[in-house]
């Protein structure tokens, strides 16, 4: 069986006309295309429809568009069905997207599997600005039936399946008079029928947008969620099993309701920002503004008492320097030689790697974004101190001359759209090709920082994310004659990379180095880099007190996310 010409393409559709045109991009961009793309539309009032029909189809790909009363995604999914003319099926919701070879990876899968009659991959989740991988099989026994172990676990998402279309038919397709856990009912009857293979990619993303179904008020999941479980009781298999089950999703739309309550947001790097932190950042002393400054003082009595280790090694985060906070950085680099040793990038290394002992206190100094206050801060400040840093260049960005351009590129690409070119201050420019080589003649090192300054984990294309990757490094490394062995991607924290940016980062560069801050030490990893993200005119007794781990139990469910990508592309 041939995936590429033999799987229908099943997109329910809503008002969708604000992100529609992404999902399809990503279905029509396929690596290997489907037979055919079938959206089903519920009823929408809004421009949903003549986008679709406006939408460009391309390599034979056949596109319907089906116009339905409004009844609910049940129905437009089973009218869809009913019309497929192939013997498998894909889902996408109208606001999830695919990576552009899941059809590829899913073929593999089929022809590796032919038993097996379903299939489920991993997604890379998004809430608003924050991502996160969800891996489906996680706990889930592959020796034991499925039906029991849904009722305390639904672990199918739609848009991360593929099937075959006879099984969706002998099992009756979707409840049409279900609006809301319409999938998960499915799920409990297609359980005694299908022969499952959970694939460890990630091949798609998910999306919870505010005003979707999939994101809707928590008492009516709640409410639709219980009415599935009660359906599917015999699942169970007692009493006591199921109101653990219920209790289990009570705790669940529970929590979701207080976080909307209280406006909390899953665990980000202070770092890291969604905009670059180029003028100001949200640092945790704007949120713990006593909290530090006592673990700093208990941490320099244990150590003097010989009951702490002294040895620690650290990396510092600049961006741009203001002019305005040009002395105050001098003034913290002159104070922070003083009590630490400062390393460079090839001493860092064999330190993590175990071929060097970490002993005493160590930093490495970084910049990223190549902009030309970095040339300044390494002649003038670094020289004298005989510090060596590593500067990570967007390789585009550095190419630029017009004006305009690099107000724009900054505007856009380092501070993703959320500022107005008008905005960017005069000496806010970029490092010039030639400043480049200067730094590395001098003994700097140079890291890549992509080409584009793109935001890694929003990248659907395997062969956009070589090209930011990859090609930036090689491109850097001719144009300065020596080796690129390090890369830091954009914005730093765990939403901005994935599995698939780390794995092609790792097998180019020698370390990756990301954005959120922690310490490091002998036998860490080289491809999860912590770094501590200052401003230059963050005083002494901040940045001191940071560096001595003032703060780093807040970042500790980051660092293990981070950790976790890591783990995952192994």
């Amino acid at each position: 069986m041939n995936v590429s010409t033999d799987l229908t393409v099943i997109c329910p559709t809503y008002n969708s006309a604000g992100f529609i045109r992404a999902t399809l991009q990503s279905v029509m961009a396929q690596t290997r295309p489907p037979w055919e793309v079938i959206v089903s539309d519920d009823g929408s009032i809004d421009d949903t429809c003549e986008i679709v029909e406006r939408f460009p189809v391309e390599r034979g790909i056949r596109s319907r568009l089906l116009r339905n009363r409004h009844r609910g995604p049940s129905a437009s999914r089973n009218r869809a069905i009913r019309a497929a003319t192939t013997d498998w099926i894909a889902f996408i919701d109208s606001d999830d997207k695919w990576y552009l070879d899941k059809l590829e990876c899913i073929e593999n899968e089929i022809a590796a599997h032919p038993e097996c009659d379903f299939f489920s991959h991993n997604v890379d989740e998004w809430r608003g600005q924050v991502r996160r991988e969800i891996d489906f099989a996680a706990g889930i026994s592959r020796s034991l039936p499925i039906g029991p172990q849904l009722v305390m676990k639904n672990f199918f998402t739609a848009s991360a399946t593929v099937c075959r279309r006879s099984l969706l038919l002998s099992a009756g397709l979707f409840d049409e008079k279900l609006w809301l856990a319409e999938d998960y009912d499915l799920w409990f009857r297609l359980a005694p029928l299908m022969r499952v293979r959970f694939v460890p990619d990630v091949l798609g993303v998910r999306v919870f947008r505010t005003g979707s179904l999939s994101n809707a008020n928590p008492e009516m999941r709640l409410a639709s969620a219980v009415a599935v479980l009660w359906r599917h009781r015999e699942y169970a298999g007692g009493l006591l099993i199921y109101l653990i089950a219920l209790a289990r999703q009570i705790a669940a739309y529970g929590l979701l309701r207080l976080r909307q309550l209280m406006r909390l947001r899953w665990p980000a790097s202070d770092a890291g920002t969604r905009l670059a932190p180029v003028d100001s950042e949200r640092l945790p002393h704007r949120i713990f503004p006593l909290a530090y400054f006592p673990v700093k003082g208990i941490k320099r009595v244990l150590r003097s008492c010989g009951l702490a280790s002294d040895a620690s090694l650290r990396v510092l985060l600049f961006h741009d320097i203001a002019p305005q906070d040009r002395d105050n950085f001098r003034r913290l680099m002159n104070r922070l030689a003083e009590e630490w040793r400062f390393v460079d990038a090839q001493t860092f290394v064999e330190m993590i790697g175990r071929r060097q002992p970490v002993e005493g206190r160590n930093l490495l100094l970084t910049f990223d974004d190549a902009f030309q206050s970095n040339v300044w801060a390494a002649d003038e400040v670094l020289a004298p101190l005989q510090i060596k840093a590593i500067f990570f260049v967007p390789y585009d960005f550095v190419q630029l001359r017009s004006r305009d351009d690099q107000r724009q590129f900054i505007a856009d690409r380092i501070f993703d759209g959320a500022i107005t070119p008008t905005s960017i201050p005069a000496e806010q420019v970029p490092m010039f090709a030639g400043d480049v080589i200067r730094l590395a003649k001098t003994g700097h090192s140079i890291g890549c920082h992509t080409k584009t300054h793109a935001r890694l984990s929003t990248l659907l294309d395997v062969r956009q994310l070589r090209e930011e990757i990859e090609w930036s490094g090689d491109a850097l490394q001719q144009l300065i004659g020596s080796a690129v062995e390090y890369f830091a991607y954009p914005f730093g924290d765990c939403s901005s990379i994935n599995r698939r940016a780390l794995r092609i980062a790792s097998a180019r560069y020698k370390c990756v180095f990301s954005g959120t801050r922690g310490p490091n030490g002998m036998g860490g990893s080289r491809y999860s880099i912590l770094r501590d993200s200052f401003r230059a005119s963050d005083s002494y007794s901040f940045v001191s007190a940071m560096l001595d781990g003032g703060i780093d139990w807040y970042h500790q469910a980051e660092i293990k996310q981070l950790h976790d990508t890591e783990r995952s592309m192994m």
